[in-house]
C-alpha cells in the first residue's frame, strides 16, 4: 500500500508541475498521465492476484482456466502450401526472390510442426512492404519471424531484406 501512496503523491506533484508550466497542453498531459496510471494500477492488481493465488497454494493453471481457451484447427502438412503463398505475394508485388530455403522445425514436445521459409529479396522499400502485405494476406497461418533490411550503398535505391516466415501444421505427412 505504501508504494501506491508514494506513486499517487508523485503523480499529483507531476500533474501540478505540468499545469503550472504548460497551460495550453496540460489537459492532454493529464489524460496521458491518467491512462498511464490506470495501466500501471491494472498491472499491479493482476500481479497481486497472481501472487495471492500462489501464496494460497492454488496452481496457476486455475488462473489460466479463467482465460478462454482457443482451439485452432491446423491444416495437414503440405510443403507446397507455403511456397505457393510466397510465390503469389512475389507475383502480385512484382518482386524477385533470391536464395530461398525451407526447413521443418518439429519438436517432440509440440503438437504441431513448423515449416519455415527463409529468403532474400532485393527491391525498393515500398515494393518490399507490398510483398510482405501480400504474404500476410495470402493465408491466415503465415507468421513472419524476421525482416532484416539493409542498403548495400548509401546511394543505392534498392534495399536487400532477409525474411523468415513459417506456417504451423498439425502433423508431418508426405507433401
Amino acid at each position: 500500500m505504501a508504494s501506491i501512496e508514494l506513486f499517487s503523491n508523485k503523480l499529483a506533484f507531476k500533474i501540478r508541475r505540468v499545469l503550472a508550466a504548460y497551460r495550453a497542453s496540460s489537459i492532454l498531459m493529464i489524460a496521458v498521465t491518467v491512462l498511464l496510471a490506470l495501466s500501471i494500477a491494472f498491472q499491479m492488481a493482476s500481479e497481486t492476484r497472481l501472487q495471492s493465488a500462489q501464496s494460497e497454494g492454488k496452481p496457476t493453471a486455475m488462473l489460466k482456466d479463467e482465460v478462454a481457451q482457443v482451439k485452432v484447427d491446423l491444416k495437414a502438412f503440405r510443403s507446397s502450401h507455403l511456397l505457393a503463398i510466397i510465390e503469389q505475394g512475389a507475383s502480385t508485388a512484382n518482386i524477385k526472390i533470391d536464395e530461398i530455403s525451407f526447413a521443418v522445425d518439429d519438436s517432440p514436445n509440440q503438437p504441431y510442426v513448423r515449416y519455415r521459409a527463409s529468403f532474400t529479396v532485393l527491391s525498393r522499400y515500398p515494393t518490399i512492404r507490398k510483398f510482405i502485405s501480400e504474404i500476410l494476406a495470402g493465408s491466415e497461418g503465415v507468421v513472419l519471424d524476421t525482416v532484416a533490411c539493409r542498403r548495400e550503398d548509401v546511394t543505392a535505391a534498392d534495399v536487400r531484406c532477409d525474411i523468415s516466415a513459417y506456417v504451423a501444421y498439425q502433423e508431418k505427412a508426405s507433401g
